[in-house]
């Protein structure tokens, strides 16, 4: 009936019916791996940032943008990316890297959202200030 928003392991919910946690919906976690990071079975949206290489391995849903300062492989079927991937290390058409059944679909509105959501403006306190006249 709630959203955990302090669980780790909450990353959000991309699903909009069948068997959905509707309260995390609009959950929209930054999500950082400080090093190489695997993945299999799962779901999540927002941003998923990568220090190092990404491997996806089967059954992975992601809405959002991912960022890799490595490389993205993919293996095994049901791999879903629908957003856009940031690779520094991307090998552009070679099918050895993206295996499998991968869908990897740009979308504008899965981006906005994901980056409306990953910084929010605040006001901030107001400070005192003097002007110094230099000598």
């Amino acid at each position: 009936g709630v959203c955990n928003k302090t669980d780790p392991r909450n990353w959000g919910e991309p699903y909009r019916s069948g068997g959905y946690v509707s309260q995390c919906i609009t959950y929209f976690p930054v999500i950082y791996a400080a090093g190489d990071f695997r993945v299999q079975n799962g779901r999540g949206e927002g941003v998923l940032l990568v220090a190092g290489d990404l491997w996806i391995a089967g059954n992975f849903e992601f809405d959002g943008i991912i960022i890799t300062l490595g490389a993205v492989t993919t293996t095994g079927t049901g791999n879903k990316i629908t957003g856009m991937i940031l690779s520094n290390d991307a090998a552009i058409g070679d099918d050895d890297v993206f295996a499998g059944n991968p869908t990897v679909r740009y979308s504008e509105c899965a981006v906005q959202t994901a980056l409306k959501a990953a910084a929010v403006g605040m006001t901030l306190v107001e400070r005192g200030w003097a002007q110094i006249n230099p000598r």
